[in-house]
């Protein structure tokens, strides 16, 4: 069976906890769970939650430059990539490859 589950926001691996956590499942003995990161939620779960942070003000800030930069020049049809590196933030919630629960 699955050993890890990701989850996309931290309100819904709350959820996903307390819905694990009723059937008789350990976090992280049984499941380990990550989730996107929710500024405030990840701390007020039981275990603290492995969560992957996001620039969300440097995002901001690029994707108003992107914007800026498509009227200045009138091409706004060509798509644009843009990759920002997310943290992986390390908490309670993740059972370590070859540790016991």
């Amino acid at each position: 069976g699955a050993s890890a589950v990701f989850v996309a926001d931290e309100g819904r691996a709350l959820e996903f906890v307390r819905a694990a956590k009723s059937l008789g499942l350990s976090i992280p003995g049984d499941l380990s769970v990550i989730a996107m990161e929710t500024p405030g939620v990840s701390l007020h779960v039981e275990p603290p939650l492995t969560s992957v942070s996001q620039p969300l003000a440097l995002m901001a800030e690029k994707a108003v430059d992107l914007v800026v930069s498509r009227i200045g020049s009138g091409d706004g049809g060509k798509p644009a990539t843009l990759l920002l590196e997310n943290t992986l933030i390390e908490r309670e919630s993740v059972r370590h490859a070859g540790k016991e629960p």
